[in-house]
């Protein structure tokens, strides 16, 4: 991430200068209302002199490095037991003034981070910022870049319609950046995992939920018979040679099923 700082603290010192070099940005539409009123209430306020880098209006502006040079020169002067010495005095202030800048420096990039954060079109946001630059003189564009380098997650198509997970820079879905990447690459392996003998029998057994097997054919001929003859009820008659070649085709389905039940056990005893 590449962000000029001094550039933008330089340049928008004021409001009306920064509304002045703002508004043909939000006129051709590449600043949004948003960002323009964003823009122009933060980047001249007082954060800009928060480190040390002016002396004026040290009352107004909130500098942090003066206010520590001046808090500990006055305490051990008016305050310290025994008074401090000229020598120490001085490497005090110094070393406040120091810690001081360095807060205020803190402090500033954290103010723009925010801001940064807030920006609801950080490209438009970019691009005015660089015409700005150019309008103002310069011949190069701004080292501004917001956004930082992630890893995506695609699905790469293959030659045979099939898909294939891939790792790569600007790649990861942000459903996945809180997943852990343990479960992220478990879940691809089941998915791209070919299904076993023993899970195919299983998923052709599901299909065929409802249909009527051999054994029930058996079982349904063998309570026929249970029933009483047919002057004590009123029943269809039926041909011989019909229920003769159902009851055939019934015995040869149940050998069939005996013989795939067989095979299935076999395979799951392989596979347990």
């Amino acid at each position: 991430m590449s962000y000029p700082l001094a550039w933008l603290s330089t340049t928008f010192d004021t409001r009306e200068r920064t509304v002045e070099l703002l508004q043909p940005e939000l006129d051709d539409n590449i600043l949004s209302r948003h960002d323009f009123e964003l823009a122009t209430r933060f980047l001249p306020a007082s954060h800009r002199n928060w480190p040390l880098t002016r002396y004026i209006n040290l009352i107004t502006q909130k500098l942090y490095g003066p206010y520590a040079g001046v808090a500990v020169t006055a305490y051990g002067w008016f305050l310290a037991r025994p008074r401090w010495r000229m020598g120490r005095l001085a490497l005090s202030n110094l070393g406040a003034m120091v810690a001081g800048t360095m807060y205020g420096q803190l402090r500033q990039l954290r103010a723009h981070k925010q801001f940064v954060d807030a920006l609801e079109d950080p490209e438009g946001f970019i691009t005015a910022m660089n015409h700005v630059h150019h309008r103002l003189g310069a011949t190069e564009s701004l080292p501004f870049t917001l956004h930082p380098v992630r890893t995506e997650r695609i699905e790469i198509q293959r030659d045979d319609g099939s898909a294939n997970l891939a790792q790569g820079p600007e790649m990861v879905r942000e459903d996945d950046w809180d997943q852990p990447q343990s479960q992220s690459q478990s879940a691809a392996v089941n998915e791209a995992r070919p299904k076993s003998r023993w899970e195919e029998i299983r998923a052709a057994n599901a299909r065929n939920v409802g249909h009527q097997s051999s054994w029930d054919v058996i079982r349904q001929l063998h309570e026929r018979g249970k029933l009483p003859p047919p002057s004590s009820r009123a029943a269809v008659p039926q041909s011989r040679d019909v229920d003769d070649r159902a009851a055939e085709q019934a015995r040869f389905d149940a050998i069939l099923e005996a013989e795939r039940r067989r095979g299935q056990s076999h395979e799951e005893r392989e596979f347990l």
